[in-house]
């Protein structure tokens, strides 16, 4: 039978946990010495030059995996529908991410190469990844279930694995088990391109690992180099208990998970061990047997929970790292470890992410909290334990109509360490108190997905710093959605602002427009087929797209052009009842580029010159349904101007439209860019349930905004 090992080289960062609900898996970031709160993803900023929406990726058993990428090709996954069948476990190096579900955790490793659980390869391959056959008998059936046969040759074949051959592996997985729908092959695996292996000396190296029940383990370990991060490791998948592979020599220690039989998680770690010549290295996770706990210091009810071990080597620019994890869903914190051994060379630390409901429901209270522990582990109970005046308060809306299953997801981490967030079903809370740590280091995130069911209607907020414990307010999906350029200092801070709108020193356009709601540090991702748009060089498309307008590396920007024009269109259907169709015209004379202000910094190459284009942020006194009610109301309008701190306008116009024309909104300027719109709201009625709005507004440089936002709020009754 087939075996499977992952070599993993500099800068790795593995990490392991077993999924049972919605989480998003952010990377893991080097070890640090020293106790400090942890976990989740780095801060991720708009400022790493734009971002892609998330790739939807099907597993081999039908479930699906969000794989987003963020700054410097930092990647989140998001599990958005949870795994049934037991859970899943994650791996994680510096190049790939692996969701290596439990209903198969017998067969990776052995039949199955943990490479088809890669879901950037799953992703780059774009549902459709090529795989190698080796069947058990030449007298085997050729059909191989989750996989697309395309030829044989004896006990060789070669196929694909489909999204349609995915999803009729996981629907026949809810009547068989894994092993008889591949009771056919011994082997099957990625088609992938060879590597060059460093010029080590290499040795057979045999674990042999004893599981919770005594008898030899069926699932991974991982042989970890302690003394060169250039070595990295070994991923290895056992049968029976017994693995071998070739490694360099070296010094190394072993980790392997198993689950008790009251379902607690038992992570196990050897001794360091050395690799001179050929050598065989025992392990019994029976050994795991210090308890770790968490104390989150206020009464809750655990929704989810990581609790990993984490050992690593090298410094923190340059270092190798592995984490072995269990995540539990509904169920009170626990672990089970070895103790460290003693003269180990590995740095050791338990990190924990947690997301909690007040005893009375998510409503007053909902925790999404994360810490740290560095240090060896004793051979005595330990307690990862928070101090809730640390907490900072976030009070969160979510408007909009409740007619679909809502899903929120928070993180909130040190920056530079990396770790998990967990998301759930709002079901029909509209108000919620969420509590979250708070560091130097300390950053929020999160995603909010108005349909979960259809997959549609994601907004992300950009990682905001949270120093110290304060309390803030913040608004999802409250109409009417538009389009903006990200220059807000806080989205950026600590580091310098980013030009979002520029020309670069070889005159090329760098143009970042983007859709949001109400909260300026909120980005919708856009649906499929619903966004199209184009940029233009006086009469001539200079660029184009369907996704978010993103003219990135720069789109040259042909000499002699005395206009660009940016064109953004969006239609929404159902779900959606505000905000069907968005029209956004972005104007700017090129006789208005300027340098860009003191302290920003180009998003192409310097120096560049800012285009101070137009763009606005609105709000309306809508209630939590989404509704506006009738009479007189006032719309809030600010407008901004890219690079200048007030912008200079000519003329600014409103205009409402309840399906019999457009009719012009007195506009009473406030200062500072802000203007006070008087709107004069009707009741709903028979074809009439929501109301139109126009905007116009011309700077005193040329510079010119026209946005038209269809049923930009819905009717009272």
């Amino acid at each position: 039978m087939g075996r499977s090992v992952i070599a993993l080289g500099p800068l790795t960062a593995l990490a392991l946990g077993v999924a049972g609900g919605v989480a998003a898996v952010a990377p893991a970031g080097a070890a640090a010495a020293g106790a400090a709160p942890a976990a989740a993803a780095p801060a991720v900023k708009l400022a790493a030059h734009g971002r892609a929406a998330p790739t939807r990726v099907r597993l081999l058993t039908g479930d699906v995996v969000e794989l987003g990428t963020m700054s410097a090709g930092a990647t989140t996954l998001a599990l958005p529908s949870g795994f049934p069948r037991g859970g899943a476990l994650t791996a994680r190096t510096g190049a790939a991410a692996y969701v290596l579900p439990r209903a198969l955790h017998d067969l990776i490793g052995t039949r199955l190469d943990p490479g088809l659980f890669d879901v950037r390869a799953i992703a780059a391959s774009r549902g459709r990844m090529p795989v190698d056959i080796t069947y058990a008998q030449t007298t085997s059936a050729t059909a191989v279930a989750g996989v697309e046969v395309t030829s044989r040759n004896g006990l060789s074949g070669k196929g694909f694995v489909t999204e349609a051959s995915s999803r009729a592996f996981g629907a026949a997985l809810a009547k068989n088990t894994a092993s008889a729908l591949l009771a056919n092959v011994s082997s099957v695996r990625p088609i992938a391109k060879p590597t060059a292996n460093p010029a080590w000396p290499m040795f057979t190296l045999t674990t042999r690992v004893t599981g919770a029940d005594s008898r030899g383990l069926n699932g991974v370990v991982f042989a970890f180099n302690v003394d060169n991060p250039d070595k990295g490791g070994v991923f290895l998948g056992l049968t029976n208990g017994v693995a071998k592979a070739s490694v360099p020599t070296g010094r190394y220690l072993l980790l392997a998970m198993d689950n008790a039989a009251d379902g607690t998680a038992m992570i196990a770690q050897s001794s360091d061990f050395t690799v001179t010549s050929a050598r065989s290295v025992t392990l019994d996770v029976r050994s795991a047997t210090t308890p770790v706990t968490v104390n989150l210091g206020v009464p809750n009810i655990p929704k989810m929970f990581e609790l990993s071990l984490e050992r690593s080597v090298g410094t923190v620019d340059y270092s190798s790292s592995v984490s072995f994890g269990t995540i539990g869903d509904g169920m009170t914190p626990r672990l089970l470890v070895t103790p460290t051994a003693v003269g180990t060379q590995a740095r050791t630390a338990l990190t924990n992410s947690l997301l909690a409901y007040s005893p009375t429901g998510q409503q007053a209270g909902r925790y999404a909290v994360s810490a740290r522990r560095s240090g060896p582990i004793p051979n005595r109970p330990v307690s990862i334990s928070y101090d809730p005046k640390t907490f900072a308060r976030i009070d969160s809306t979510f408007y909009g109509p409740n007619t679909t299953r809502r899903m929120l997801l928070r993180a909130a981490a040190d920056a530079d360490l990396g770790g998990w967030s967990f998301g759930s079903l709002l079901d029909s809370a509209r108000r919620v108190t969420e509590f979250v740590s708070t560091g130097p280091n300390y950053s929020t995130h999160a995603t909010f997905m108005v349909d979960v069911d259809a997959q549609l209607g994601q907004i992300e907020s950009e990682w905001r710093s949270l120093p110290s414990p304060r309390r803030f307010a913040e608004d999802w999906a409250k109409e009417p959605i538009h389009t903006g350029i990200f220059s807000d200092p806080a989205i950026f801070a600590p580091d310098p602002i980013t030009c979002f709108a520029c020309l670069d020193s070889s005159k090329a356009l760098w143009l970042y427009a983007l859709q949001r709601d109400t909260f300026p540090l909120h980005i919708l991702y856009a649906d499929p087929d619903t966004v199209a748009w184009s940029v233009r060089a006086d009469a001539r498309t200079i660029a184009s797209g369907t996704d978010y307008l993103i003219t990135e590396p720069g789109v040259p920007v042909p000499m002699g052009t005395t206009v660009l024009t940016a064109t953004v269109d969006v239609d929404r259907g159902a779900p959606y009842r505000t905000g069907t169709h968005l029209r956004t015209i972005l104007t700017v004379p090129m006789s208005a580029a300027r340098p860009i202000p003191a302290g920003w910094q180009c998003a192409g190459t310097g120096p560049c010159q800012v285009l101070p284009m137009l763009y606005a942020d609105y709000n309306l006194p809508v209630r939590v349904d989404g509704t506006l009610p009738a009479g007189r109301r006032t719309l809030t309008l600010t407008l901004h101007q890219v690079g200048l701190h007030t912008p200079a306008l000519r003329s600014v116009r409103v205009e409402t439209a309840y399906g019999a024309g457009w009719v012009n909104a007195p506009v009473t300027a406030l200062g500072g860019g802000r203007y006070a719109v008087t709107l004069t709201i009707p009741s709903a009625g028979p074809g009439r349930t929501s109301g139109d709005l126009r905007v116009s507004a011309v700077a005193m440089d040329g510079t010119r905004l026209d946005e038209t936002i269809t049923a930009a709020y819905r009717l009272a009754p």
